[in-house]
């Protein structure tokens, strides 16, 4: 549980190259910026049933769409990947000395039955 985005998993292969998949849920950002300004939400699985005040969580949602975002999701791939995940193929000397690095790519899917 990540403490500004909320619930993410991440996929990781344990053989070099470490390939790995990070899912976030822009749903669990804005319900977790929501909770942390105050705002009174209801929500049931993905879906806001209830919003205290629209406005101010369109507002949130909007800042996802803000180019700045995409360094909020490089910091939050860094914070789990290179700490929580890669330490079990690499260990923090080993990812120095290596200079092992991840390179992003974002790609976005949505369902609705």
């Amino acid at each position: 549980m990540d403490p500004e985005w909320g619930h993410l998993t991440i996929k990781m292969s344990g053989h070099p190259p470490f390939g790995a998949q990070v899912i976030l849920n822009g749903h669990e950002y804005v319900a977790t910026q929501a909770r942390e300004a105050g705002i009174g939400f209801a929500k049931e699985g993905n879906c806001f049933t209830r919003i205290a005040d629209p406005q101010a969580l369109a507002q949130i949602a909007d800042t996802l769409s803000q180019p700045a975002t995409i360094g909020r999701l490089t910091q939050v791939c860094d914070r789990w990947i290179y700490t929580a995940c890669l330490c079990f193929g690499l260990d923090r000397n080993e990812q120095e000395r290596s200079c092992f690095r991840y390179g992003y790519s974002v790609f976005q899917a949505e369902y609705t039955p």
